[in-house]
């Protein structure tokens, strides 16, 4: 399922900002989508609609994170909304149930149109070495 088009894992990604950039950490969060329930996958078609009212550096798109978290530990940065809700991580691909050669596999057994909303936040953390 790696490979597949559709997903019910996410990914943490941790940085350490007080340092150059050497790497950063990540943490495969799997099922988180799925809320236990069996087949609910995640892929294409959904829209992040982001919060216009991060502080940014002079003339970019680029966050001031100085300033965006000068009194708080966590924002919300957006939304992401609907997409395409699969049963199966390869709804497209053939099963041994399909019938005729041309079956693609999508339709209302296997996707539907997703109606789901995410808050998408980014959060700040101090740690002691």
């Amino acid at each position: 399922d790696s490979l597949a088009a559709f997903t019910n894992g996410g990914v943490h990604i941790t940085r350490d900002l007080s340092r150059a950039q050497q790497g950063a950490q990540s943490e495969l969060l799997p099922q988180l989508f799925a809320g236990g329930a069996e087949g609910a996958y995640y892929g294409a078609e959904a829209i992040f609609f982001p919060i216009d009212i991060w502080p940014t550096w002079p003339d970019t798109e680029v966050l001031d994170l100085n300033a965006l978290f000068e009194n708080q530990n966590e924002v919300t940065l957006g939304y992401i909304y609907g997409g395409i809700e699969a049963y199966s991580p390869n709804p497209g691909g053939k099963t041994p149930n399909d019938q005729d050669s041309l079956s693609t596999g999508y339709g209302p057994t296997r996707s539907i149109a997703t109606n789901r909303i995410w808050t998408v936040t980014l959060s700040v953390s101090t740690t002691s070495e």
